[in-house]
């Protein structure tokens, strides 16, 4: 067991990633709670999650580089979750664990390239649109991902691309999710 003096903060490890990441590591960009902290009301997490494209010697390049970090890849979690192999892979860490998801579908595509760099004092961090988390959170439907959509429309009022979003949810069926949150995140 170790100290939780002993743990990086959750910026510590994100560095950490970061500095490890290969020059030629495809393109990457944060998503989850810590990209929320960007858009969003700042919320605790207990993981860091990174949307990327990746394969199989990229992978395994990947994990040798975090190992020393103390990242290991999570093969019970893997074996818990067969239906998310190839899509998502789970590297357990002393202080935070880390997802990688891999882009899916063509929305998942094109928030890589939509993705916006943002300094985090002395490193910078690429992190999706408030707009593809907007997206993404309403993909997942969990009641916590709404709250987070809630506030990344209230805190980024007057600043979003409506369109865009109008556009993918009538592609990847979510209109009347989109429709919620921005209906209960308006001030009534």
């Amino acid at each position: 067991m170790t100290d939780s003096s002993d743990k990086l903060s959750v910026l510590q490890t994100l560095h950490s990633l970061i500095k490890v990441l290969p020059a030629s590591h495809p393109p990457y960009c944060l998503i989850g709670a810590l990209a929320l902290g960007a858009w969003g009301q700042v919320r605790a997490t207990q993981d860091i999650d990174f949307l990327t494209l990746f394969e199989g010697d990229l992978m395994v390049s990947l994990q040798n580089r975090l190992e020393p970090l103390g990242f290991t890849l999570d093969g019970e979690w893997a074996d818990a979750n067969p239906h998310l192999r190839g899509q998502m892979v789970r590297f357990r860490h002393v202080a935070y664990p880390l997802d990688l998801l891999s882009a899916r579908d063509a929305h998942d595509r094109e928030v890589l390239q939509r993705r916006s760099e943002i300094s985090l004092g002395e490193f910078s961090v690429w992190v999706c649109s408030p707009e593809d988390l907007i997206l993404l959170k309403l993909k997942v439907g969990r009641p916590r991902d709404f709250e987070d959509a809630m506030s990344v429309i209230q805190l980024q009022e007057g600043n979003l691309d409506m369109d865009y979003m109008w556009r993918w949810t009538d592609r990847l069926g979510l209109q009347g999710e989109l429709q919620y949150v921005l209906n209960a995140a308006s001030p009534q």
